[in-house]
């Protein structure tokens, strides 16, 4: 939990009546090429708090937004909680019909009061994942849960000796397709077997186009498996 004496906090839950009104911070993970984030609040302004990496101070934009009733489950774990966004747009909306309704995207959610906007300890966090989207013409409702690793299942992929797990071209495989492949060592691939075999190819085409040799090293088996149980 987060220590919050000596924030504006701290100060505002002592007086009898506020004067200056909370507001609610929502960041979204949306999943393009490269992933971008967008910032909403609840507040009628937008609020500028915190910065990015290179210094670029980050603002929420105010959008009409209802959140449900937020409880910490006795593990510490946050309990389903819906977000009710009002379709008003259709920029935000593009982007979640485009990307599946975000499902399984990570979300920040923060509570803070405006006084203390500037300082990043003065908020009560939550960190969750969106577990499923629902939208109509006038609002789009999100369920948002923690991610309880208890009932996470280990491993979550299946590893096998001789085939490849890895999508072709994605990120954990990282094999560059060139706009044009030619299909051969030197002009690249748009395709691959996912045996080994192939990715040794794919690594010598890499170093005949004079790129980064990520292959075979890279190969998503596990050569060293045994194929079944003695």
């Amino acid at each position: 939990m987060r220590d919050l004496r000596n924030t504006i906090l701290e100060t505002a839950t002592k007086q009898l009546a506020g004067t200056l009104p909370y507001a609610w911070l929502f960041e979204v993970r949306i999943p393009s090429d490269p992933p971008q984030r967008i910032r909403l609040t609840s507040y009628m302004q937008p609020i500028t708090r915190g910065t990015d990496s290179d210094g670029n101070p980050l603002v929420y934009l105010p959008y009409p937004i209802a959140i449900g009733d937020m409880t910490d489950q006795v593990h510490a774990n946050l309990s389903d909680v819906t977000i009710n966004v009002a379709n008003v747009t259709r920029e935000f909306m593009d982007e979640v019909d485009k990307y599946e309704g975000l499902a399984g995207e990570p979300i920040v959610i923060r509570f803070i009061n405006t006084a203390g906007a500037s300082d990043p300890n003065a908020e009560v966090r939550y960190d969750a994942r969106v577990v499923r989207c629902h939208v109509t013409d006038s609002v789009a409702t999100f369920s948002v849960s923690a991610t309880n690793l208890a009932k996470s299942l280990f491993p979550k992929n299946r590893f096998m000796a001789r085939d490849c797990i890895w999508r072709f071209g994605g990120t954990d495989c990282g094999y560059v397709i060139p706009d044009s492949p030619g299909e051969t060592v030197g002009t690249g691939f748009s395709f691959c077997g996912r045996e080994l075999e192939d990715c040794e190819e794919r690594g010598a085409d890499e170093a005949a186009r004079g790129l980064l040799s990520q292959h075979p090293l890279r190969f998503g088996g596990c050569p060293g498996m045994k194929g079944g149980v003695p």
